[in-house]
């Protein structure tokens, strides 16, 4: 609570008479004001959390696509007989790291 709201409400503490209650309702006033300010910026912490959270798993999807995609892709299965001595598909030339990286940057 603000210093100049405490005072005030020490200042009409004891006071009595109308002047009094209208005193009492502008102290409520100000205290449902300022946790309503706190509510908000709970709301909008809370909110930019989410939306931070929400973009890194979006990039996270995009990762995991892309690494799917090299190993649904059937070229990549493809043996190349012609440029090599022996045959060689480019999945067995990646033995799996395409995946155990998205994989760590996953965690």
């Amino acid at each position: 609570m603000s210093e100049r709201l405490e005072e005030i409400r020490e200042q009409y503490k004891y006071r009595t008479g109308p002047n009094a209650s209208n005193v009492k309702w502008l102290i409520e006033q100000a205290e449902q004001k300022e946790r309503f300010e706190k509510l908000h910026e709970n709301y909008v912490t809370r909110y930019t959390n989410v939306v931070s959270e929400n973009n890194e798993m979006n990039e996270e999807n995009t990762r995991l696509r892309e690494a799917l995609k090299f190993y649904a892709n059937s070229e990549n299965y493809q043996v190349n007989v012609i440029d090599q001595w022996g045959p060689e598909i480019n999945i067995m030339k990646d033995g799996g790291n395409k995946a155990s990286q998205v994989l760590e940057e996953s965690k």
